[in-house]
C-alpha cells in the first residue's frame, strides 16, 4: 500500500496519509467539505444534529474530544501496543481535580502542547487494561504487522464530498481487513452488538472499507472491533461484521451522503420531521398486540 506523508497543507488528493496529527484530522484537513464516521452517525440521527457540529458550519457548537471514556480508551490502546508514544500524547496530572486555578492552568498547558491530561488513577486503570489487552491472543494477532492511525481520504463521486476514515490499525496484508479498538461497559456478543448499532459502528465500518478501497485500491474483506470492558477484569472480546451487515450499512452511508448533499444545496438542515404518533419500544408494541388479540 502506498502512503503519502502529510506536508502540512490541506489535502486535495485521495490516498492514505501518515504523519497527520489527530487534531488536524478532526479539524479541517481537506480542501472541501467532508464527512467522517462520527459526523455521519450524527446525520443518521438528523441533519440538524449533523449541521450543529459540522466542521464547515461557521456557527457550529464545540465538540468535546476529551471525554473520560475516550481518553481512557486511547490511553490503554497506546500503552498496550505503542508505549513509546505515551509521553508524547499524554501528560499525567499531579492534580486529582482541576478546580484550582493552578490545576486549570496546568491542564490547559498540557492540551496546548498536544497532550491529553490523564489523572494518576486513570493512568493506573489504563495500565491494567493494557496488560489484559496484551494477554489476549486474538488481539495480539490483529495488532501485529501493520501501521496504526493511517488517515485515508477519498472523494465521493456522486456528491463531491470528501470521506475520511482513520482506523486504529491497518494490517499490512489487505486480507486481514481493518482493526478498531473500543471500550465498552459490556463486551459480550449480544451486549456489544446492541452498542455497536447504537453508536453507529456499522456506519464506521462501512465507510472505512469503502474509503480505504477508493484511496488505495485495496479491497479489505472486513473490519474487526477489539472490544475491552472498562471495569475489572477488563475482559477482551473480538467482533467481526458479517458481509450482509456491511452491505446494509453501505446502503445507509449512500443514503446519508445523498441527504447531506441535498441539504447543502437547499441550505436546510431539518430535525426529526413533522408531528406524528409516538413510536413505542418493541416490548410495549408486543404487549399492545397481545392485549388486542385477547379482546
Amino acid at each position: 500500500m502506498k502512503a503519502y506523508r502529510w506536508n502540512g497543507d490541506k489535502i486535495s488528493r485521495a490516498g492514505a496519509y501518515v504523519g497527520l496529527p489527530i487534531e488536524v484530522y478532526h479539524g479541517d484537513p481537506v480542501a472541501g467539505r467532508y464527512v467522517t464516521a462520527s459526523s455521519l452517525g450524527r446525520a443518521d440521527r438528523s441533519l440538524a444534529h449533523f449541521w450543529a457540529y459540522c466542521p464547515w458550519n461557521p456557527d457550529r457548537y464545540p465538540m468535546d474530544e476529551t471525554s473520560d471514556a475516550l481518553r481512557l480508551g486511547q490511553c490503554s490502546h497506546v500503552l498496550a501496543f505503542q508505549p513509546e508514544l505515551f509521553t508524547g500524547q499524554f501528560a499525567i496530572s499531579p492534580y486529582e481535580d482541576y478546580r484550582t486555578k493552578e490545576a486549570r492552568v496546568w491542564k490547559e498547558t498540557a492540551i496546548a502542547s498536544g497532550r491529553l491530561p490523564i489523572k494518576v488513577a486513570e493512568h493506573a486503570n489504563a495500565l491494567r487494561m493494557a496488560d489484559a489487552l496484551r494477554k489476549n491472543e486474538d488481539a495480539r494477532l490483529l495488532f501485529a504487522r501493520g501501521l496504526p492511525e493511517i488517515s485515508f481520504m477519498a472523494k465521493d463521486e456522486a456528491t463531491g464530498i470528501w470521506m475520511l476514515t482513520r482506523p486504529d490499525f491497518t494490517p499490512a496484508a489487505p486480507g486481514r481487513g481493518l482493526v478498531d479498538y473500543k471500550t465498552s461497559a459490556d463486551g459480550s456478543w449480544e451486549g456489544f452488538g446492541r452498542s455497536a448499532y447504537s453508536y453507529g459502528y456499522d456506519i464506521q465500518a462501512a465507510l472505512a472499507l469503502d474509503v480505504v478501497a477508493q484511496a488505495t485500491g485495496e479491497l479489505r474483506p472486513c473490519m474487526w472491533h477489539v472490544v475491552q470492558e472498562k471495569e475489572p477484569p477488563y475482559v477482551v472480546s473480538v467482533h467481526r461484521w458479517a458481509p450482509e451487515q456491511i452491505m446494509h450499512a453501505k446502503r445507509k452511508v449512500r443514503d446519508l451522503l445523498d441527504k447531506i448533499a441535498f441539504a447543502i444545496e437547499s441550505g436546510e438542515w431539518p430535525g426529526y420531521g413533522p408531528a406524528q404518533s409516538l413510536i413505542p419500544p418493541t416490548w410495549m408494541r408486543r404487549e399492545i398486540e397481545r392485549a388486542e388479540e385477547a379482546i
